[in-house]
């Protein structure tokens, strides 16, 4: 499986749309294109509210169980993140667990919660099923619109999407490495950052791209029949144990010289019996370093 296989018919269309590949661009010649779907932010907002009290209600026992694998080597560290970055933590993995996360029936939270919700509004559905769609993938902010929008590119596909985003845009800089949900219709009308993102720290970006893209050819050899969005649906654990780490084992810089020989950080103390001479010596220096006054021992 090659990094640059054509899209399946039941793989999100690389247009974008938010659509499968073959309702959409892969489509017999001459047949509409679907419309895609709209939701306002209230609509947003009571849609998540409504699944949120479907997982606590009926899934918490679940839950805990994913909660497990998500954390992975890191469980029972939570407790050492700030309450910020606990907040993002939290956002990733309820958002994996209610839209990507698989039972052993193959079935997942949102399935059952479109099939047994009858009070949703269109929007409330349209928006659900994006998110259904959506998946976490690694990204490089390539452009900023401060205010405005960001341009990211896939960093493993190579794809390209200009998303609208009003606070990130301000704060976020080019080349910044991120773990981001994208839908390809938000409130704004056009494809925006869903729920929570990850920094990865460009001291791990490398590390973490390879792994991936290595990620992703095992995935493909295991199961050549399978869907790139099944694949995404398996990597938010992933991203979060590489931001995770990022934090509680940050990485120790290397010190090297010029010739790469590692440098030694040494500490050289003088007696000096006479301080008065030593200092008007330095005091008549005229070389090209800056000394200060030592301190006599």
């Amino acid at each position: 499986m090659t990094m640059g296989r054509k899209a399946r018919p039941n793989d999100p269309c690389p247009c974008g749309s938010g659509f499968k590949f073959k309702k959409c661009c892969g489509r017999p010649a001459g047949s509409p294109k679907p419309v895609a779907m709209v939701h306002t932010r209230a609509e947003r907002v009571s849609a998540t509210e409504k699944l949120d009290f479907f997982v606590d209600e009926l899934w918490e026992e679940e839950e805990e169980e994913a909660f497990d694998e998500f954390w992975g080597r890191h469980l029972d560290r939570e407790d050492e993140l700030t309450p910020e970055l606990l907040s993002l933590s939290r956002g990733v993995q309820e958002t994996w667990f209610a839209f990507d996360y698989r039972f052993e029936d193959d079935s997942r939270i949102i399935d059952h919660f479109l099939e047994q919700a009858a009070d949703l509004t269109p929007g409330e559905r349209s928006y659900l099923s994006a998110m259904r769609g959506s998946s976490m993938h690694l990204y490089e902010v390539t452009d900023t619109v401060p205010g405005t929008s960001m341009t990211l590119r896939d960093l493993v596909e190579g794809t390209v999407v200009t998303v609208n985003e009003r606070t990130g845009s301000r704060s976020i800089s080019r080349h910044t490495c991120l773990a981001a949900r994208v839908i390809p219709r938000g409130c704004s009308g056009g494809p925006e950052i869903e729920m929570a993102l990850l920094h990865i720290p460009d001291f791990c970006r490398d590390s973490v791209l390879a792994a991936a893209k290595q990620e992703r050819e095992e995935f493909f050899r295991d199961d050549p029949s399978g869907s790139l969005d099944d694949f995404y649906k398996e990597l938010p654990p992933f991203f979060h144990d590489a931001w995770v780490s990022s934090i509680f084992e940050p990485a120790v810089p290397e010190l090297a010289n010029t010739d790469g020989e590692p440098m030694v950080v040494t500490r050289v103390s003088f007696h000096v019996d006479d301080d008065a001479a030593l200092v008007r010596a330095l005091d008549g220096f005229s070389g090209a370093l800056s000394v200060t006054h030592p301190t006599a021992r």
